[in-house]
């Protein structure tokens, strides 16, 4: 039996079958660190040249699967084991090996922001003993209750498997470019390894959003507020205001988006003039690198009118 090593995962144990060629029915015992084991079944033959042949297959499992809270806690575990044939008998015989305990995994809990039309990256972290029996299939909720899944196959993702770490710990990244409504959704990962099936956590994406309100018309030398709605992410964003036909940005502020969502942000404008008119809209960029911009308003500029002296008729300016 090859004895030098097995898998198991959290929710697959591992069997290992020993074979013992005795003149009289051998005693045993096995002993595993930190783990569980039970004995499946044991068969008793007659050899062919005499004696027995002792067949014993031992089912192995964990029990120290940790809630992993953290990327950096996720490490691959190892178990060794030791079988003893006849112990304390002059014809003693040991036979060890060890168990390592893959398939345990990792995502962050909280949400993947993206904007719709843009990309996101969703990651998901899982140990192995080595790359060669890795299979990765990401899917996605298909209904709101989340019972149904069916695989990612959009033409616009791509699934990437990275190298081993010195944890053996592994990562598998799904890609999707152009963000739609239907990709707002939750996520999972399932891990194949050896022929055990493990799943992930749940990735959850949520579209982030940013709006202007509308305007109302001015007059020239009066003041006006511009006003952006944001729903994001909770880091520091920074908010820039475009004039379009200007072509210049003013940045609007730094913010703390920590605080309790949707946020509003102003920009208020003083002694408005024919030459702001046009088309606003701001930009908003957060500190992972997501990027938004609202929707686009338009600020129209009237011209006061005023009274003639001769006459009671108003005219344009």
């Amino acid at each position: 039996s090859d004895v030098k090593f097995v898998l198991m995962t959290p929710n697959s144990g591992a069997e290992v079958t020993f074979i013992t060629r005795a003149e009289h029915t051998p005693t045993t015992n096995f002993i595993i660190s930190n783990g569980t084991y039970s004995k499946q079944s044991v068969k008793e033959e007659t050899g062919a040249a005499g004696g027995v042949v002792y067949t014993e297959v031992i089912h192995l499992s964990s029990d120290q699967v940790f809630l992993v809270n953290r990327k950096e806690e996720l490490t691959m575990q190892v178990f060794p084991y030791k079988y003893t044939i006849n112990s304390g008998q002059s014809h003693e015989m040991e036979m060890t090996g060890k168990a390592f305990l893959v398939g345990q995994t990792f995502v962050k809990s909280s949400p993947v922001w993206g904007a719709i039309g843009g990309r996101i990256k969703l990651t998901a972290y899982f140990t192995a003993l080595d790359t060669s029996s890795v299979k990765v299939t990401w899917k996605q909720e298909s209904s709101k209750d989340g019972d149904d899944w069916v695989d990612v196959t959009s033409n616009r993702s791509v699934t990437m498997i990275s190298e081993l770490d010195d944890n053996n710990v592994m990562s598998t990244i799904m890609v999707i470019d152009e963000l739609r409504e239907s990709d707002i959704v939750q996520y999972k990962a399932k891990v194949e390894i050896g022929g055990s099936q493990e799943t992930t956590g749940l990735v959850t994406v949520t579209a982030a959003q940013a709006t202007v309100q509308e305007v109302k018309p001015i007059f020239e030398r009066e003041k006006v507020s511009l006003t952006a709605t944001i729903n994001g992410p909770r880091e520091v964003a920074i908010v820039t205001l475009v004039h379009e036909e200007g072509g210049n940005e003013f940045q609007v502020n730094t913010i703390d988006t920590t605080a309790f969502y949707p946020l509003e942000i102003s920009h208020q404008m003083i002694n408005v003039y024919g030459s702001d008119e046009g088309f606003y809209f701001f930009k908003v960029q957060f500190a992972s690198g997501l990027k938004l911009e609202t929707n686009k308003v338009e600020l129209v500029v009237k011209k006061k009118m005023q009274t003639s002296k001769s006459t009671s008729k108003h005219s344009a300016q």
